[in-house]
């Protein structure tokens, strides 16, 4: 089982590093077919070997926490990467279903953490399954025909949450321990490693959206 696990963990980190890289590389390069997309299909690809590997992972380690995160980064990978093409109605509803499910995991366990452990890192899990939240109803509300997806804002949204996702990997974990080797003790500070990717990203993100979808209208 420990082969297994280890296989597993090493090929989600070494994803976890490959979208890093490919993903930041492919925001900074000019919006257009040619590098940014090729790289932007080795980013999907990377982030789809994330979440696939980060399932079976948070079964072993029995952890719900790890699971919910990972459905949460299936939807940001999947919608965004298929914006302009589109979902079909099947799989929108399994996506806005998908999402409810992994979202409420989230909230239960922040809600849990906080009240009863007293666990900051339940803002962490209120955090992501709130936005999770907003991704499902948005996938439900597409799929019942009352909205109409704006395809570029989609993009923007779900492959910059993806690469946040990255960052926010990065340094919850490796930045933790690289830390912690140093003799330093981080522990205080867990919550704000999980968060800070998504504060500074989601700032981006604003103006990414102001910027470009103000030069498609």
């Amino acid at each position: 089982m420990s082969s297994v696990h280890d296989i597993l963990l090493t090929l989600h980190v070494l994803g976890g590093f490959l979208g890093l890289i490919t993903g930041t590389t492919a925001a900074l390069l000019k919006k257009e077919r040619g590098y940014h997309s090729t790289l932007g299909k080795y980013f999907t690809r990377s982030m789809y070997l994330v979440a696939f590997t980060g399932i079976p992972l948070s079964i072993l380690a029995n952890n719900l926490f790890v699971f919910a995160l990972a459905i949460f980064t299936l939807n940001m990978v999947i919608t965004g990467s298929r914006a302009f093409k589109g979902l079909s109605k099947p799989q929108r509803l399994a996506m806005s279903i998908f999402s409810i499910a992994g979202a409420l995991t989230l909230l239960v366990l922040g809600v849990t953490a906080l009240t009863i452990h007293g666990n900051l890192m339940g803002l962490v899990a209120l955090t992501f399954g709130t936005l999770l939240t907003s991704m499902g109803i948005r996938d439900w509300r597409i799929y019942k025909g009352t909205i109409r997806p704006n395809p570029l804002n989609i993009h923007i949204n779900q492959m910059g949450g993806a690469l946040i996702a990255s960052y926010t990997a990065f340094l919850s974990i490796g930045a933790f321990r690289i830390i912690t080797n140093l003799g330093y003790d981080p522990s205080n500070w867990q919550a704000l490693f999980w968060l800070l990717p998504t504060v500074i990203g989601s700032l981006l993100l604003t103006r990414a959206n102001a910027k470009y979808l103000k030069k498609a209208v």
